[in-house]
């Protein structure tokens, strides 16, 4: 399998720079395979009894293109969440 090979390759050279932000707030763009490419905006919370823990929290802004899409995945995942 070629592109198994080249993508293990890729990212291995991308570990490698190790381009790791500890960032608390920002915006990104995820690429999704059903709903394209939402923009979040994420904040990270961290516990300062207990700095190794962090809460992330991600929104969409209201009325967007990214907020239906995650309104969109969020009513997918309901339909597959199995009745318990």
């Amino acid at each position: 399998m070629a592109g198994g090979a080249a993508a293990r390759a890729e990212f291995r050279r991308l570990w490698s720079e190790h381009r790791v932000k500890d960032k608390g707030h920002g915006r990104y763009l995820y690429r999704h395979p059903l709903v394209g490419e939402p923009e979040l905006a994420y904040e990270t919370l961290r516990l300062p009894d207990h700095p190794g823990l962090a809460l992330g929290v991600h929104t969409a802004d209201e009325d967007s293109a990214s907020h239906t899409a995650l309104r969109l995945l969020t009513t997918w995942a309901d339909q597959e969440t199995p009745a318990g």
